[in-house]
């Protein structure tokens, strides 16, 4: 499996530094860091906005990767010409509304497509932001803690969808919100521009001094499943609490 993004000694003035990541496709990963730790940078670096020493490989091109962050803004107009400008703007000239008709669907958004975004609530908003940056299938997905603003039950079906994707292409989010960390196959752990460590969920059960150190709670699922190993209720480790309430009942 080949890297779609690999960053070597990463700098960038006092904020990251000499940082190395490798991303490959078929992967979640959610680079876990508090808020002002430098995660909004790194996006910047990777989007050559900021001017960074060290190096950047893609082995994709920049069009075949969508990045959603808090400056994302959408254009005047509909969420349907929104969501059709990107096709346009690469080149698509075909099968434009079929595609829209059907990504609206998946989404469960085809009562939004005709209001003007200045009609959207904060979270509609929100959720056509990173839907516009789908919408053309980029290889990598990068999305910069912009689900935070996601009603609940919609913030957990774009974290469904997007680890269905990632069977196919690379999803990269940087969070400071520890609780959907059981969806990534690979968590890396992020403090001012620094990567502490990379670790797998099934990690995370043995990390409680780490997550400590850099100022997060192990996620509830974790910290219930330990509690209750601890008094001899259950045995192994469960990776979401269905599973723990299944092995209690």
């Amino acid at each position: 499996m080949n890297y779609v993004l690999r960053i070597q000694n990463l700098k960038y003035e006092a904020i990251i530094n000499d940082l190395n990541i490798e991303l490959k496709s078929n992967t979640f990963n959610i680079l876990l860091g508090k808020n002002s730790s430098g995660k909004t940078t790194l996006v910047n670096c990777i989007s050559n906005i900021y001017k960074y020493s060290g190096n950047i490989y893609k082995s994709i091109s920049d069009k075949e990767i969508g990045i959603v962050t808090e400056k994302n803004k959408l254009l005047s107009g509909t969420v349907l010409y929104n969501l059709k400008y990107p096709l346009i703007n690469l080149g698509k000239k075909r099968g434009i509304d079929e595609i829209v008709n059907s990504f609206s669907k998946k989404y469960g958004i085809n009562h939004l497509l005709y209001k003007d975004i200045n009609e959207l609530s904060k979270s509609e908003y929100k959720l056509i932001q990173i839907l516009v940056s789908l919408i053309h299938d980029p290889k990598l997905f990068i999305i910069d803690d912009t689900l935070e603003d996601l009603d609940s039950l919609i913030r957990l079906k774009i974290i469904n969808n997007l680890k269905d994707l990632s069977k196919d292409i690379c999803v990269f989010w940087l969070t400071s919100n520890s609780d959907y960390l059981e969806y990534a196959d690979n968590i890396i752990l992020y403090d001012s521009g620094v990567i502490k460590e990379i670790i797998t969920y099934k990690q995370v059960y043995s990390k409680e001094k780490l997550f400590n150190s850099l100022g997060f709670k192990l996620p509830f699922n974790v910290e219930f499943s330990n509690k209750l190993k601890f008094y001899n209720l259950i045995s192994d480790d469960f990776k979401n609490i269905d599973e723990v309430v299944n092995e209690i009942w």
